[in-house]
């Protein structure tokens, strides 16, 4: 080998070096970039679905109170239904009239089928 050829071959092989180098920090670059955008892609995705999911929570908050009002009215007018004085004035307007004496019908002892 000569003295140029043997010049020739260390350049080559330094200026192949040089590219590599080259090419490996580029894509070494491209890929931190890459996985540093994809990671604020997911950041942002995860934001976005848990203030969703917290105004879903907050939806449901309004309506168990919502309907807790209402169950505590519907109980309310529930009372106010069995009380005596609305018992009495429903009977009233029914024309029924009040139960005097009762007799009880007695079943013990008896055969009600015989085979």
């Amino acid at each position: 080998m000569t003295k140029f050829n043997s010049t020739y071959q260390s350049e080559k092989t330094t200026v192949i070096s040089s590219i590599a180098k080259r090419i490996s920090r580029t894509f070494l670059l491209a890929l931190v970039v890459v996985c540093a955008g994809g990671a604020i892609v997911y950041y942002l995705s995860q934001i976005n679905y848990i203030s969703e999911k917290g105004f879903a929570i907050r939806d449901f908050e309004k309506r168990i109170v919502k309907l807790q009002d209402e169950n505590e009215k519907l109980q309310l007018r529930m009372v106010e239904l069995r009380s005596m004085s609305d018992l009495s004035a429903r009977m009233g307007a029914l024309s029924l009239v009040p139960v005097g004496e009762m007799t009880y019908f007695d079943t013990t002892g008896k055969v009600v089928a015989q085979k």
